[in-house]
């Protein structure tokens, strides 16, 4: 049998040798993903120029960090969508060139509602950047060092930039006579550095796996030689995968409703909390907050409506009534989990239902 465009695009892909081609395409990752981070991670560094310069209040520097995490969430959560619609380097180069820009008009912003609305903007593209990175890179990796090249990328974006932003803060600081200048000087910094990557990145070729899935394999076999890949030897045929057309909100929506209206629903509630709360801290998004839900879920009972609702309630009983007992409450309530999860696997509302049904007999 005859195979398909985009299994030998992947096959070869997988097996392939690495290239210059694919080290450039890496270090071009890695360096965009390094100016996304860092502008995230550096924000804490120029708060105190920020109150010094005059230019913003506390409650107005806490405004504008966080107009860039909703700017993230956005990003990151329109990416997907827009990438598999355009072309992953269409989305790749449009979201850093927004970053870049709005990161500068930041810098140059004469008021904080102005700098406000450019940070979120740039938060916009600095999300869609960081997920899509690892996606392009994983689409031109060999199978058997995948994890070693994301590795790379996510040492030189994720862990370079923490000595790197705080020399960068110290050097500026050091350097310009005024705070002001100082955080404006280091966002003009990032923003034109983003700006010589997007510059860079021209030369990368779209993703041969994103061709291959979308009518485009005569493109995609033209990368694959690029890369120093040798074509095919016999006709390749198409299918049905080889021209995907598909929404993907609208297939992720059919195939799991469910979880689509519980995120949805989780979305909402975040919204409210922030609402409520007029600050959105990242402290929201620790892991702990992901642990609280699990234990939630698996206190009430899972594969149940009311289940998650159950243990919410369960949840906030228990600790209010433990944390008075001892203020390392966890170490009890810790057991009495394990003790649910092996012999209440249907938590409290499964517990319920098996005393309701042998009430009934």
């Amino acid at each position: 049998m005859a195979q398909t465009i985009e299994g030998f695009v992947g096959s070869a892909l997988d097996e392939a040798k690495i290239s210059p081609l694919h080290r450039k395409i890496v270090a071009l990752i890695a360096a965009g993903y390094f100016f996304d981070v860092i502008d995230f991670t550096i924000f804490g560094s120029l708060v105190p120029y920020l109150l010094q310069s005059k230019f913003a209040t506390g409650p107005e520097a806490a405004a504008i960090g966080s107009a860039t995490i909703f700017g993230l969430f956005v990003g990151t959560a329109g990416q997907g969508q827009f990438s598999d619609r355009f072309g992953r380097r269409f989305i790749y180069q449009f979201n850093l060139l927004l970053f870049g820009i709005f990161t500068i008009l930041g810098a140059l912003a004469p008021s904080v509602t102005l700098l406000i609305i450019c940070r979120f903007i740039a938060g916009v593209g600095l999300g869609a950047e960081q997920p899509l990175c690892f996606v392009y890179a994983g689409e031109y990796s060999p199978k058997r060092i995948r994890g070693r090249i994301l590795a790379i990328v996510h040492f030189i974006g994720g862990a370079c930039v923490w000595p790197i932003g705080t020399a960068l803060v110290l050097l500026f600081g050091g350097m310009l006579d005024t705070p002001e200048h100082v955080w404006r000087g280091i966002w003009v910094a990032i923003g034109i550095g983003a700006l010589i990557v997007w510059l860079l990145r021209f030369a990368l070729p779209e993703s041969p796996r994103y061709l291959a899935t979308h009518g485009r394999g005569d493109e995609a076999l033209g990368v694959l030689t690029r890369l120093g890949i040798a074509g095919p030897k016999e006709k390749l045929t198409t299918d049905v995968a080889s021209n995907t057309k598909s929404d993907p909100f609208g297939v992720v929506f059919k195939m799991y409703p469910v979880r689509v209206v519980a995120g949805m629903i989780c979305g909402l509630a975040g919204a409210l909390l922030a609402n409520h709360t007029e600050f959105v801290s990242p402290a929201m998004m620790h892991w702990t907050r992901s642990g609280d839900l699990i234990v939630m879920v698996v206190l009430g009972g899972m594969g149940s409506v009311v289940g998650p609702l159950i243990g919410a309630v369960a949840l906030l009983v228990l600790e209010e009534a433990l944390s008075g007992i001892t203020e390392y409450w966890q170490i009890i309530l810790g057991p009495m989990l394990l003790l649910v999860v092996l012999f209440a696997r249907g938590g409290i509302d499964g517990l319920l239902a098996k005393i309701g049904a042998k009430v009934r007999l």
